[in-house]
C-alpha cells in the first residue's frame, strides 16, 4: 500500500513540476515581449483635437529624443555645423517604426487624409508625425488628428542655410527638413500626396537606407527609409545646407542622384528601388498623369497595383492640370477603374459613404478602422 501511495505521489509531483515549469516559461516570454515593446517607443496617447503637443519624446533604443525641443532652438542647418552631429554610424543605427509627413499650408485635403490613412492601414507605424508651419483645421484634418502627432515648426528654423542663402520656396523647406528628421529620429519619410497600397515589411531593415528612383533616372526625394544617425542622411543634409542656390532640383533630386551614382560605396547597405516597384510607376507629365487618373488599370500592360508600394500623385502638377478635381467627385472615386481611384479605395474605411465624403459628419466621432 505504501509503495502504491509513493508511486502516485511521484507521478503527481512530476506533473505539477512540468506545469510549473511551463507557467514560468510563459511568464518569462510575456515579460520579454512587453519589455521589448516598451523600449521601442515612449510617448503619450494620441491627441484628438489639440494639434500642437507640449512635449513629444521618442525612445529609439539609444537615448531619448525630445522632438519638440529638437525642432525649437537654433536653425536646422546650423545644427549640423561642420560634422554630422554626435554620431554617424554608417547605416548601423536603429530604424524606429515612425512615419514623418510635412504640410506647408493649412489646407488639409481629402488626398492628404487618404495618404495618412494608407500609412496607418498598411505600415501600422508606432507614431505618425506631421510637421507644419501653422495650425491645421478643416473637416479632413479633424478626422485624422487622432492618428498623428502634429508639431508646428517656425519658418526661421527651416530657412537658414550654411552658405548665406535663405530658403523661401515652401517646397524647398520640406526638402531640407527630411534628412534632418531621418538623421536625428529615423524612420520613414513620405510626401502627403503618396497613397500607400501595401506593407513595407520586406523593406524595413533596421540597418538600411532605402531610396526610390523615378522613371527618368532621378532619385525620388519624397519617399525613403533611414535608420537613426545614418551617415547617408548626414552627408545629404550637409550637401544641401552648403550648396543650396535657390534652384528647384539641384539640392534635392539632383544631389540624391549624384550621391547614389558617385558616393554609394561610402554607405553600406544602400538600397535603391526601381521606379516600377516603388512610388513612381508613371511620371508627372501629361501622359503619365493621364495613365494614373484616366486609364482603366486593367488595360495597362505589365502593371499591377500589387507590384508597387504606393502611388505618387504629383500634387502640384496634377492640381494645375485639374486632375485632382476628380477627387472631389465621390462617384468617380467609387466607380472609376483608374490607378488612383483603386489606390484610394484600398485605404477607405469599410463604412465610408457619400454623406461622410460630403462632410455631413465632419466633426463627429469617425472610425478609420
Amino acid at each position: 500500500m505504501q509503495v502504491v501511495q509513493n508511486s502516485i505521489m511521484k507521478r503527481l509531483f512530476t506533473k505539477r513540476t512540468k506545469i510549473l515549469l511551463w507557467l514560468v516559461l510563459l511568464v518569462a516570454i510575456v515579460k520579454f515581449l512587453l519589455d521589448d515593446d516598451n523600449q521601442t517607443i515612449s510617448s503619450g496617447t494620441p491627441t484628438s483635437r489639440s494639434s500642437l503637443l507640449s512635449r513629444v519624446s521618442v525612445n529609439t533604443k539609444e537615448k531619448e529624443v525630445d522632438v519638440t525641443q529638437l525642432l525649437k532652438n537654433g536653425s536646422m542647418c546650423g545644427k549640423w555645423k561642420d560634422n554630422c552631429g554626435e554620431v554617424c554610424r554608417n547605416e548601423e543605427g536603429y530604424t524606429p517604426r515612425i512615419v514623418h509627413f510635412t504640410k506647408l499650408d493649412s489646407n488639409f485635403t481629402f488626398l492628404n487624409w487618404v495618404s495618412v490613412l494608407s500609412v496607418y492601414k498598411f505600415i501600422r507605424p508606432d507614431i505618425i508625425y506631421l510637421y507644419s508651419l501653422t495650425e491645421l483645421d478643416g473637416c479632413w484634418w479633424q478626422q485624422i488628428a487622432p492618428l498623428v502627432r502634429h508639431i508646428v515648426v517656425s519658418k526661421e528654423f527651416w530657412s537658414e542655410t550654411l552658405n548665406g542663402e535663405h530658403v523661401t520656396q515652401l517646397a524647398h523647406l520640406s526638402d531640407f527638413i527630411r534628412p534632418f528628421l531621418l538623421y536625428y529620429i529615423g524612420g520613414i519619410y513620405l510626401d502627403l500626396d503618396i497613397i500607400v497600397v501595401k506593407s513595407f515589411e520586406n523593406l524595413f531593415d533596421r540597418h538600411q537606407v532605402v531610396l526610390t528612383r523615378r522613371d527618368n533616372g532621378m532619385v525620388f526625394s519624397g519617399g525613403r527609409i533611414s535608420p537613426r544617425y545614418s551617415c547617408f542622411e548626414c552627408f545629404f543634409a550637409l550637401t544641401q545646407c552648403r550648396n543650396f542656390d535657390g534652384s528647384w532640383h539641384k539640392h534635392s533630386s539632383t544631389t540624391l542622384k549624384k550621391i547614389v551614382e558617385e558616393e554609394s560605396s561610402l554607405f553600406e547597405g544602400l538600397k535603391v528601388l526601381d521606379h516600377a516597384n516603388s512610388f513612381c510607376p508613371f511620371n508627372g507629365t501629361s501622359v503619365g498623369l493621364k495613365v494614373l487618373f484616366s486609364k482603366d488599370m486593367k488595360s495597362i500592360s505589365g502593371f499591377k497595383l500589387s507590384d508597387v508600394y504606393g502611388i505618387h500623385l504629383f500634387n502640384s502638377v496634377s492640381s494645375k492640370r485639374n486632375y485632382l478635381k476628380l477627387l472631389d467627385n465621390y462617384e468617380w472615386i467609387s466607380k472609376s477603374e483608374s490607378i488612383v481611384a483603386n489606390a484610394v479605395r484600398l485605404s477607405l474605411p469599410s463604412t465610408f459613404n457619400e454623406e461622410q465624403f460630403n462632410g455631413k459628419y465632419c466633426y463627429s466621432d469617425f472610425s478609420v478602422k
